[in-house]
């Protein structure tokens, strides 16, 4: 699960893995998820067992409501690609893509909030402990690192992404990358501010677990808050943020040569395949 950041957009994270594994991957999505969970606080195991048949339930629901509409729109997605996408269609993908992610973790609210609301005091402790610690040694690391090799680890891995679905890039193309991860690299101090707030909303709302009788519906908006941590809304840094990755996409996408696009397509399809073929099994 090196590629999930948090169980928050675990299952956007499914459509972003090379579609060769997904199914393998999505098949095994409730036994990750519980073992990120796992390594924020201790369950006993009745919890372990509730959060099991949790996921199990919602997986269930996910395959049979959430997938088809992501078939879907990869499919009209692919067809818009086979020529160069504008400004307002990229801008458009990003918004409907994330729509969707976010429906799917409203739907999964109640498999945290359930668990959440199983928790003793001392399990809270060491949830939100955990929480914070992990945050900060995150930010540690990356604060001592000088900015040129941030930039550089971050172009690293945008190229590593990109390539996974197009092919190998020019050095054009990886230039452009490198703007992206200049961008959000000057994102950084802002992205600490925000993921700081969040930390002290979830803190807020636990505590209020046990009386607040819209706790449930307050968990799923905190959890696409979470990850939605890079959207407009928050200030004009990430505002900024976001339009500059929109233009950067246009070029990108403006650059691919024909190869690259019959690699795309090909990505692509197999992406819809894959999602048909776990639909129906």
């Amino acid at each position: 699960m090196k590629r999930s950041a948090r169980l928050l957009i675990v299952l956007f994270s499914v459509f972003l893995l090379s579609a060769c594994t997904l199914k393998l991957i999505y098949k095994t999505l409730p036994f990750w998820a519980g073992y990120y969970l796992a390594d924020y606080v201790d369950l006993n195991s009745s919890q372990e067992k509730a959060l099991d048949e949790d996921l199990e339930q919602f997986f269930t629901w996910h395959r049979e409501n959430a997938l088809p509409p992501l078939a879907n729109l990869v499919a009209e997605l692919r067809q818009d690609l086979k020529e160069p996408l504008n400004y307002q269609q990229i801008q458009g993908y990003y918004h409907k893509f994330n729509h969707w992610g976010f429906d799917s973790i409203r739907q999964a609210s109640h498999v945290v909030s359930n668990m959440l609301i199983s928790l003793d005091e001392e399990q809270i402790n060491q949830l939100e402990t955990n929480l914070i610690q992990k945050s900060e040694k995150k930010m540690v690391e990356r604060t001592v690192l000088p900015t040129s090799r941030k930039v550089k680890q971050r172009q690293g891995h945008l190229i590593d992404r990109t390539e996974e679905w197009i092919g190998k890039t020019s050095d054009k193309q990886r230039r452009i990358l490198k703007e992206l991860a200049s961008y959000q690299i000057e994102f950084e101090p802002s992205l600490y501010s925000i993921r700081s707030q969040l930390i002290s909303d979830v803190q807020r709302l636990i505590s209020l677990r046990h009386t607040d009788e819209q706790f449930g519906h307050k968990v799923g908006e905190l959890l696409v808050n979470w990850a939605d941590i890079g959207a407009s809304k928050y200030d004009l840094n990430t505002a900024l943020l976001l339009n500059r990755r929109f233009e950067v996409m246009l070029r990108l996408n403006h650059s691919l040569s024909d190869k690259q696009r019959l690699h795309l397509d090909k990505e692509l399809r197999a992406l819809e395949s894959e999602l048909q073929g776990i639909i129906q099994n």
